[in-house]
């Protein structure tokens, strides 16, 4: 029975967060529906994080998982440690070419603000052989006080250097939602300039908006880093940054950033002629930066997702032979939780067939 004390409501989805993760730090594991309703329930009635830990850590899973055999080593980190762009292709320090090879983990700074080490998601990327990360700065569903929180931008830059030293590259997406989070657009520039201040200097990619028009972003108030006409242009050189994305299969802002992100079609057959067609036409446009492919189709059981490896591998192949930038976009990854088995051979089709095609030695 759970403690008897007052009955919290309207903290739900923090203390679904918290279990998330004391499971994954506990048993190695997400919980299943069972565990989650229980101890969600005995949240509610007061128990603290401390005493779900306790509960989790002396259960004979919690034994169990302690007493494991020790993993085999990590795969190193991949080598990728900054970019920069040439033209139409993204370089590595040592001035290599490289393809980017991404995940969604919209909820990564959430689930660190919250104290998660993202252990299982950094071995899921060196297994995977991902080495950047598509991660939210705001969003309603989530961090609904997104720059409110306390400490938000304060703790920006050390998970920025978190994500380094294990050899991810995030892409930062600054504004998401911002009708409802941020509706101002002085308040916009106020947290892009921010941001840009915490993390300059360490290596990431900023994206200004996810689907500007949806999500309430003027992005003609966003024309160059760090967007405040106070501080000199010239502060914002090397930086690697987008204007954001549009809708499905409408072209990105004009003039671009150092990069250019695009949201493919998502219909069948379509969507295969989509992965040479768009890049061709706007290539044939004026676009003179990389192209990052980064909300193509989401894998996952929901309708209008996709469970079916040979479309990953079909799909990953014609977009790493025309584009720069890959992201797999999953259910998962818009939770940040590590993917299930349900579409785990769909994660190991598209990198695969990423490098293979692109013809970029994996892990480089």
């Amino acid at each position: 029975m759970p403690p008897t004390s007052a009955f919290i409501t309207g903290r739900d989805d923090e203390f679904r967060a918290t279990i998330t993760i004391l499971y994954q730090q506990e048993l190695g594991r997400d919980p299943d529906p069972d565990g989650m309703a229980s101890w969600l329930n005995h949240a509610r009635y007061g128990m603290t994080g401390d005493g779900i830990r306790a509960a989790l850590h002396d259960s004979p899973e919690g034994v169990a998982y302690r007493a494991r055999p020790p993993a085999p080593p990590a795969p190193p980190p991949p080598s990728v440690k900054y970019l920069h762009t040439i033209g139409r292709h993204f370089y590595d320090q040592h001035n290599d070419r490289v393809v980017i090879a991404g995940l969604d983990q919209f909820r990564a700074y959430d689930r660190y603000l919250l104290g998660d080490g993202l252990l299982t998601l950094i071995q899921e990327s060196r297994d995977l052989g991902a080495w950047s990360w598509r991660v939210f700065l705001m969003a309603d569903s989530f961090m609904q006080l997104g720059p409110l929180r306390p400490g938000f931008y304060d703790n920006l830059r050390p998970f920025v250097q978190y994500l380094n030293d294990a050899g991810i590259v995030p892409l930062l997406v600054l504004l998401a939602d911002a009708q409802i989070v941020l509706p101002k657009t002085m308040d916009q520039r106020s947290h892009a300039e921010a941001v840009y201040d915490a993390v300059k200097g360490t290596s990431c990619l900023l994206s200004v908006a996810n689907e500007y028009g949806k999500n309430g972003v003027d992005v003609s108030a966003f024309t160059r880093p760090p967007w405040s006409t106070a501080v000199p242009v010239q502060m914002s050189e090397g930086l690697v940054w987008s204007r954001g994305s549009n809708l499905s299969d409408q072209p990105p802002p004009q003039p671009y950033g150092t990069f250019a992100e695009f949201h493919p079609r998502r219909d069948m057959p379509a969507m295969l002629y989509d992965t040479v067609a768009s890049p061709g036409y706007l290539y044939s446009n004026g676009l003179t930066v990389p192209l990052v492919c980064d909300e193509p189709i989401g894998f996952g059981m929901k309708p209008g997702r996709s469970n079916d490896p040979d479309l990953a591998r079909r799909l990953a192949s014609l977009y790493a032979i025309e584009w720069d930038g890959l992201y797999f976009h999953s259910d998962y990854g818009i939770q940040s939780q590590v993917i299930g088995p349900d579409i785990r051979p769909c994660a190991e089709a598209w990198f695969e067939a990423l490098y293979r095609c692109s013809g970029i030695k994996r892990g480089a």
